[in-house]
């Protein structure tokens, strides 16, 4: 029997936004342009930067959304100003647009409502470099092989990526999202409402950092996991010791149901999402850029989601 109330989807204003989707206008608007050439100078020593953050976030946009390197990423972007016209508009070199990308200051951008969140958290690798899935599995892994953790933070409702943080594989799932959570309160001024996530964060720290403000978590049980008696988990122990009852009761899925975890899954979504778009793999090898190219993957799939949400 089919749920009343459950939200209906508008397929007409469904199938525009994925049309819209396609539109290269969309990575291409005329405040872009109008921002092309830096503003003014930096008032540092040397000679001032030609070209504006925001000219250089565009062409990195294009090169994640299209899939190209540098050099063809200056080439597609010189081939879209003369199809514009747009003779007085140069596009830089390469190894600048390579340098700048290093230093580049870039946030998640987000198009989200006034509204309280319910924040889903989960984590992933991304490959560096090293060999592929079936040496490995033919042949175990290598010395050389090296990865890269990304934590990233959605809202239940939007399904916008409010947070993301790139570690190091060695960082665990509950220390990052403590990270996050300091990062989504410090850029926006919605109160957090929930915070969804799997056993890995059934932590001490995580439970502690909700209580602090007043962020209701809602994380199964680890399978060892004990009830607490002293006060560890803070403010909201109590309710970790319900879960963990359920769990010695072996109604963990009775649990689930009642306080809707099933949400979870929509950021189990978003990941798979970042991965069939972008691939698993990180095409940068510096730290710096590998946290630009991550954010930018990140706004294009939250402008993508949009259009269409």
């Amino acid at each position: 029997m089919a749920n009343p109330a459950r939200k209906k989807r508008n397929w007409s204003e469904y199938n525009k936004g994925q049309v819209n989707q396609g539109k290269i206008h969309l990575w291409l608007t005329p405040d872009v342009l109008a921002e092309w050439r830096s503003p003014k100078s930096s008032g540092r020593r040397g000679r001032p930067q030609e070209y504006s953050d925001r000219a250089i976030e565009t062409l990195l946009t294009l090169r994640e959304l299209f899939h190209l390197t540098y050099r063809r990423v200056a080439g597609f972007a010189a081939s879209l100003f003369e199809m514009l016209q747009l003779s007085n508009k140069r596009v830089p070199d390469y190894t600048l647009i390579c340098k700048r990308a290093k230093t580049l200051s870039i946030q998640v951008r987000t198009f989200l409502k006034n509204e309280p969140l319910y924040l889903l958290v989960d984590s992933t690798g991304l490959k560096v470099y090293g060999e592929g899935e079936w040496k490995v599995r033919t042949h175990d892994k290598s010395k050389r092989r090296e990865w890269k953790k990304v934590h990233i933070m959605i809202d239940s409702d939007s399904f916008q990526v409010c947070g993301v943080d790139v570690t190091s594989e060695k960082v665990d799932d509950a220390t990052g999202c403590v990270r996050l959570i300091d990062q989504v309160r410090k850029r926006y001024s919605n109160p957090i409402r929930k915070l969804c996530g799997d056993g890995g964060y059934d932590k001490a720290k995580v439970y502690r950092k909700a209580g602090e403000h007043n962020i209701i978590p809602v994380i199964p049980p680890r399978k060892n996991a004990r009830l607490d008696h002293i006060g560890k988990f803070g403010k909201f122990s109590y309710r970790r010791n319900n879960a963990v009852r359920h769990l010695h009761g072996d109604r963990l899925k009775e649990w689930k149901i009642k306080v809707g975890y099933h949400k979870r899954s929509r950021v189990e979504t978003e990941m798979y999402r970042i991965k069939r778009i972008f691939g698993s793999e990180l095409k940068s090898r510096l730290t710096e850029t590998q946290r630009v190219e991550t954010i930018t993957k990140i706004n294009i799939l939250n402008k993508m989601t949009s259009m269409i949400t």
